[in-house]
């Protein structure tokens, strides 16, 4: 694929894009200078590039506790509590 015309680089680049491979690896594997290849990305410009967007959906997350289960019995801690409340509260319960 030596020589490419300034017509086959388009699709090239789109392909190179949609094959989520680095530009090294694609042209190594397509027989292509990653020189030109560069180049001829250049040349193209932004207005040549897709973008495409992504939906992202975001949850929000419990509360982070410190659980303590003995038994059928569960106590929930902040994590934030203090260390000597805890210290405390683990010496009582022994």
């Amino acid at each position: 694929m030596n020589n490419k015309h300034k017509h086959d680089w388009p699709v090239l680049i789109a392909r190179q894009v949609e094959s989520g491979d680095g530009v090294a690896k694609f042209c190594r594997e397509n027989n292509l200078n990653s020189k030109s290849f560069y180049n001829n990305h250049s040349k193209l410009g932004a207005s040549q590039t897709t973008t495409t967007f992504v939906k992202v959906q975001t949850q929000l997350c419990a509360p982070q506790v410190l659980r303590l289960t003995l038994g059928n019995y569960t106590l929930d801690i902040p994590i934030n509590v203090e260390p000597q409340f805890l210290a405390t509260l683990l010496r009582e319960l022994a």
